[in-house]
């Protein structure tokens, strides 16, 4: 099985979730290539992820292409999608969604599942707000497509690394992300339970 892929699409915050990614994947002991680029024809930035999955970790290879779209400009990348890959959007920022029925979409509201994680945060560094924390949310939510359960201990690590402590708010709003997409996904599988054919 050869190198997964992964593509975030959008403006600010495109860096931010990159590195969160590959900082996450790292520590697990995945080798990560990076590629930060800017496409002016669409005016976004792109951050793709090739990475080679180590230690029994195979959940992002056996997928079909994964893109994060963290503004409208974002649909633009449908096509580097194979059938069944999925399209996770911040839908705090995308109004509009893929056209293409042959792919799994799946919008995230990241600034109020931001804010639920602030508010229920007991330890939280000063000025701290809810829109620093739309990037954990999205990395939650690219945890729960590629179905890795979120290590505290790894995401106190990865945040640490970023963010002066506490980071409680950071991991706090990983878990939102995480749960927001398992609880759609849970939805979607069970959606025909019940109903008569």
């Amino acid at each position: 099985m050869g190198p997964a892929s992964l593509l975030i699409v959008g403006g600010e915050g495109v860096r931010e979730l990159g590195d969160y990614i590959s900082g996450y994947l790292s520590l697990r002991g995945d080798k990560v290539d990076r590629l930060m680029a800017f496409d002016p024809a669409n005016m976004v930035s792109l951050y793709r992820l090739k990475i080679d999955e180590t230690k029994g970790h195979q959940s992002l290879a056996r997928d079909k292409g994964l893109v994060v779209g963290l503004s409208n400009s974002g649909l633009g990348y449908e096509g580097w999608l194979e059938t069944g890959g999925r399209f996770l959007l911040d839908s705090s920022m995308v109004t509009m969604f893929p056209e293409r029925s042959d792919i799994n979409s799946v919008g995230v509201p990241a600034s109020l599942l931001a804010q639920t994680a602030l508010e229920g945060s007991s330890e939280k560094p000063e000025g701290l707000d809810a829109h620093e924390l739309g990037g954990s949310v999205m990395l939650g939510a690219v945890l729960a497509v590629v179905e890795e359960y979120p290590d505290h201990r790894g995401l106190n690590r990865l945040f640490l690394s970023f963010h002066r402590p506490p980071v409680l708010s950071f991991v706090l709003a990983t878990y939102e992300g995480y749960d927001w997409v398992q609880d759609r996904e849970m939805r979607g599988k069970s959606s025909m339970v019940g109903v008569e054919q």
